[in-house]
């Protein structure tokens, strides 16, 4: 007879410079740790947010 258990899960947000210590305790707990993927468009939003885009780039001046 095969049972499947379902563990519950918890989302916690904590700073980038907390992390290496987050990890470490996973690790020493088997822990496992999920970090968020962006998508394409996320990534796309985030380079025009921090000016990794050129003016080139932009939509008026590819008539150019």
């Amino acid at each position: 007879m095969a049972t499947t258990i379902e563990q519950p899960y918890v989302t916690v947000n904590i700073p980038m410079k907390d992390f290496n210590l987050i990890s470490e305790l996973a690790k020493k707990l088997k822990w496992t740790i999920n970090t968020p993927v962006k998508t394409g468009m996320e990534k796309a939003f985030d380079d025009v947010k921090y000016g990794r885009v050129s003016v080139l780039h932009t939509p008026k001046n590819w008539r150019k």
